[in-house]
């Protein structure tokens, strides 16, 4: 049985979060900026769903496409946490900081992309393509909370800065890329990035889910 933490609406107000700006500098000094953009997408990602009731999900544009896809993600495979399993039952502040900065880079870089607009083949890049030509990032970015964190902060931090550099790489390259469909396997082109390993199969945290959606004062 999976256990989901109940967590405040968004716009609710903590006073928590200023009193613990000090620590979260000098833990990880990118963790405040990546926290808000997290914020920001849940946020967006209410009025999205407003329009997509009255008009469907295929007349939004390709960035509000990203947003409701990065919310999900935020929501369902990072927010979301399985009480009963050993990679998921606590989690390091390490590990949930390493797995939001994945979500939101891979929410930069998408967006990066589709305003770029078309690559070298002359095919248009929308969301669509971006997940049917990297969806072993795709995959990967998903199943980052299957790490488990017994495995050790310096091997789990290793595999989350791996994605990290996997994702940068694969967007830059996004425009060069040809499909080779003898390389498809069920819909998911099999990239081979720079000495990347197999995709790794997928945390949450009580003190970061809660901060999240509490907002900044």
């Amino acid at each position: 049985m999976a256990f989901s933490l109940v967590v405040p609406h968004i716009d609710i107000f903590s006073p928590c979060l200023q009193a613990l700006e000090s620590f979260y500098e000098q833990f990880d000094p990118d963790f405040i900026d990546i926290r808000t953009k997290a914020r920001e997408v849940l946020q967006r990602e209410d009025d999205l769903n407003e329009i997509v009731q009255l008009v469907g999900k295929d007349a939004l544009a390709e960035t509000d496409k990203i947003t409701l896809e990065t919310a999900k993600l935020l929501r369902e495979d990072y927010l979301a946490q399985n009480a009963y399993t050993p990679y998921d039952k606590f989690c390091p502040f390490y590990k949930s900081v390493w797995m939001m900065r994945n979500i939101i880079h891979f929410y930069n870089l998408a967006n990066q992309a589709v305003e770029k607009g078309a690559g070298m083949d002359g095919q248009k890049i929308t969301y669509s393509l971006i997940k049917h030509r990297l969806g072993n990032l795709f995959y990967r970015s998903v199943s980052q909370k299957f790490e488990d964190p017994a495995e050790g902060e310096e091997t789990i931090v290793a595999k989350f800065k791996k994605l990290h550099e996997d994702l940068t790489y694969g967007f830059r390259t996004l425009e060069e890329m040809k499909l080779d469909d003898q390389h498809l396997c069920h819909g998911l082109p099999q990239w081979n990035f720079p000495s990347s390993g197999q995709p790794y199969p997928h945390r949450s945290c009580c003190c970061i889910i809660y901060y999240i959606y509490e907002g900044t004062k």
